[in-house]
């Protein structure tokens, strides 16, 4: 997952970096490092971003599955998420 579909993904979701960091529970300034390409998300942040950019990226934001991902991420819903994604695949 590069850092052009990071910033890809949340565009699409209709996210501000402010808003995708606290949902995925991290600074600004890492949303900003992984989307230049300096670092990759780790953790269990690493695993939920490589679950859901792809999906992000295969569907419009305004799809079931897209306004689904935007709901779980607002949420915290990370388990839930991940197997939200995996069912739709």
């Amino acid at each position: 997952m590069t850092g052009r579909e990071l910033s890809a993904a949340r565009i699409r979701l209709g996210l501000t970096v402010a808003e995708w960091a606290r949902m995925l529970h991290v600074s600004e300034q890492s949303v900003y490092r992984w989307e230049r390409g300096d670092v990759t998300p780790t953790s269990t942040t690493g695993l939920v971003l490589s679950r859901v950019v792809p999906a992000v990226l295969e569907s419009p934001a305004t799809s079931p599955i897209g306004r689904r991902v935007r709901e779980a991420l607002q949420r915290g819903e990370f388990a839930a998420l991940v197997e939200l994604i995996d069912a739709t695949r």
